[in-house]
């Protein structure tokens, strides 16, 4: 399961403030993007430690068949 990898996003948020360069209040965005985590845009990790690409890994999610929940896996 993965989660958003935006600014606004609170875990990313204290992420970013523990690289050193906090955010301001209110900001959600770096250099006019909304995500945080991205693979490439080599340029942009090299210019601003804030953004990563690091991937975020969950806990392992166990569906019971008898909840009724379902998970959709798309390619």
């Amino acid at each position: 399961m993965t989660e958003d990898h935006k600014i606004a996003n609170y875990s990313e948020r204290l992420r970013i403030e523990k690289s050193g360069e906090p955010l301001k209040d209110g900001e959600t965005r770096l250099y006019g993007i909304n995500l945080a985590r991205m693979l490439g845009d080599k340029f942009l990790k090299q210019q601003d430690s804030r953004f990563s690409s690091e991937p975020y890994i969950s806990q392992v999610v166990h569906i019971n068949q008898a909840s009724r929940a379902f998970a959709v896996l798309a390619r």
